[in-house]
C-alpha cells in the first residue's frame, strides 16, 4: 500500500516504497489535450531532492495533465545484485501498472533519463519487465519519447571514477575514493569479461540502442539527447559517438549540445531552450501521431 510521508523529500508526491515516487495530476482541467499521460523520470546516481524537484515543477508546468513517475538512484545500485536491482525497481512497473501501461492500449508516455545512473535504471527496468513477461509490443501503438540528458558515458575507467567522485569537492577525498573505486571496477570488470559479458557502461551503451528497449518503444520514437561540452562527468564526444550510432540504426534521432553546460545542468544553463526543446519533441510526435 501506498503511503504518504511527512519526512519525505518531494512534497506532494506518494512515496510507493524505497525511492519511488508517484504524483497524479492535482487538476485534469488544466491539461492540454495533447499533453503525455505518464512522465517517467529516472533521475541520476545520488541526485539531491532538491535538484530534481525543479525538474517535476517543471514538468507539472509544462504538462499538468502527466502522472509524474519519479525513480531515484544511489551508488550502491551499481554493486547490487540482480535481486536487489529488482526489489528497487519493482514499486516504478507498480507505478507504471496503476497507470495503464500495460493495457492494450496504454497511455501516452514520456520518458525523461539522466546520466548513466538514469539510463542503468532503464536498462534494468528493461531486463525485469522482461523476466516477468511484461516486454512484448503494446497491441495498439501508443505515443511515447525519450529524452536523453547527459548520457550515455563510456566504459573508460577515467569516466567511471569522475561520475562516482563528481559530488566531492575536496581533491584529497577524491583521490583517497580513486583507489578502492578503482579496484571494484578492475574487479567487476575482470568478472564480466570472465563470463563472456562487456565491461558494464558499454554494455549500457548497446542497449540504450535497442529501438525496442521499453516496450511502448519503437524504431520511429523520438529520442533528444541532450548534452554539454562543458560535461567532465559524461563527455561530449562520448555522446556524439552514440548518436552517430543510432542514426547508423535509422533510429529517431534529435540532439541539442549546450556550450559550456556541466553535468546535468543544461537546463539550469538555458531553461528556455532545455524546456522548449523537451516541449517541441513531444508536441512534434503528438502532430505526427495524430494527422
Amino acid at each position: 500500500m501506498s503511503t504518504k510521508l511527512s519526512k519525505d523529500p518531494f512534497p506532494g508526491l506518494t512515496r510507493l516504497g524505497g525511492d519511488v515516487y508517484v504524483s497524479s495530476p492535482p487538476d485534469t482541467s488544466t491539461a492540454g489535450s495533447h499533453d503525455p499521460q505518464v512522465i517517467l523520470i529516472l533521475g541520476w546516481m545520488n541526485a539531491q531532492a532538491p535538484h530534481l524537484q525543479k525538474y517535476l515543477d517543471n514538468y507539472r508546468t509544462i504538462f499538468p495533465g502527466a502522472t509524474l513517475i519519479l525513480v531515484r538512484t544511489w551508488g550502491s545500485f551499481w554493486w547490487s545484485g540482480a535481486g536487489s536491482r529488482e526489489a528497487c525497481l519493482t514499486p516504478a512497473i507498480d507505478a507504471l501498472k496503476g497507470s495503464g501501461m500495460f493495457r492494450d492500449t496504454p497511455p501516452s508516455l514520456l520518458v525523461h533519463v539522466f546520466s548513466n545512473g538514469g539510463n542503468y535504471l532503464m536498462v534494468e527496468l528493461a531486463r525485469i519487465l522482461a523476466s516477468r513477461g511484461l516486454a512484448s509490443q503494446p497491441p495498439s501503438p501508443s505515443q511515447a519519447c525519450l529524452v536523453l540528458d547527459s548520457l550515455p558515458g563510456s566504459g573508460e575507467l577515467s569516466d567511471a571514477l569522475r561520475a562516482f567522485t563528481s559530488g566531492m569537492r575536496s581533491p584529497v577525498m577524491k583521490l583517497l575514493a580513486c583507489i578502492p573505486l578503482t579496484f571494484m571496477w578492475v574487479v567487476l570488470t575482470a568478472v564480466r569479461w570472465m563470463s563472456g559479458k562487456s565491461q558494464l557502461l558499454t554494455e549500457l551503451q548497446n542497449r540504450l540502442n535497442n529501438p525496442t528497449l521499453l516496450p511502448w518503444f519503437t524504431k520511429d520514437t523520438p529520442r533528444l539527447y541532450l548534452y554539454g561540452d562543458g560535461d567532465e562527468v559524461v563527455r561530449a564526444h562520448s555522446i556524439e559517438g552514440h548518436i552517430a550510432a543510432a542514426k547508423q540504426l535509422g533510429l529517431n534521432v534529435q540532439a541539442e549540445l549546450f556550450h559550456g553546460s556541466p553535468h546535468v545542468s543544461h537546463a539550469r544553463k538555458d531553461p528556455e531552450r532545455y524546456w522548449g526543446a523537451v516541449k517541441s519533441l513531444w508536441e512534434a510526435e503528438w502532430k505526427a501521431q495524430h494527422t
